[in-house]
């Protein structure tokens, strides 16, 4: 009985251990979402001098004219660019942490961005 008992409490740190590690990635992975779809990835430049800034899925985030104040963005819009420029690339994407200084450089440009438009960098990462 007592074998069994000893049995039944490794299956349980096993499993618990499994499930730790799975709450773990699913929480990389939401971080990366998050980031994915906050950070600017790059700005397209309209016809009418308007700059877009839009995330690493090619939705718009913000909008601006030069020299006016940054506008939350209609993440549906279709956006008729002339001109496109990139802030990163997936060699050095602010939210992978392996390629370290690379990565930081990354996330310190894309902030700075967002700084010069007026928009608060990363607000859901306050605090942690």
């Amino acid at each position: 009985m007592l074998k069994s008992g000893v049995t039944l409490k490794l299956i349980d740190t096993k499993r618990e251990k499994a499930l730790a590690r799975r709450a773990r990635r699913a929480a990389d992975e939401t971080r990366v979402t998050l980031t994915e779809a906050t950070l600017p990835y790059g700005i397209w430049t309209c016809r009418d001098g308007r700059q877009v800034l839009f995330n690493r899925h090619y939705d718009p985030i913000w909008w601006r004219y030069p020299g006016q104040p940054a506008t939350a963005a209609d993440p549906n819009e279709w956006v008729m660019w002339i001109e496109q420029d990139f802030f990163f690339n997936d060699g050095d994407a602010p939210w992978d942490g392996w390629n370290g200084q690379a990565h930081a450089k990354a996330r310190a440009r894309c902030s700075a961005v967002l700084k010069s438009w007026g928009v608060d960098p990363e607000p859901w990462f306050k605090g942690a």
